[in-house]
């Protein structure tokens, strides 16, 4: 059974001061639509003007083989 993470980056700041980290949720999810829910709800807890997120759900086999 395929598994999928959230990957992404998240933003802060603007112009000069903008600082972006590489991210992924360290929760392994069973079904593409559970990721993408569970995207749904952390975009709406960092939802901010200073923060951008731009995160998508992958196949963890993925990930695990450029581990």
């Amino acid at each position: 059974m395929l598994k999928w993470l959230l990957v992404g980056w998240m933003c802060t700041g603007v112009g000069q001061d903008k600082i972006c980290l590489r991210m992924a949720s360290e929760v392994v999810h069973e079904t593409f639509d559970q990721c993408s829910q569970y995207y749904e709800v952390i975009a709406e807890e960092l939802r901010e003007p200073s923060i951008a997120l731009d995160f998508n759900c992958v196949q963890l086999y993925l990930i695990e083989d450029n581990i």
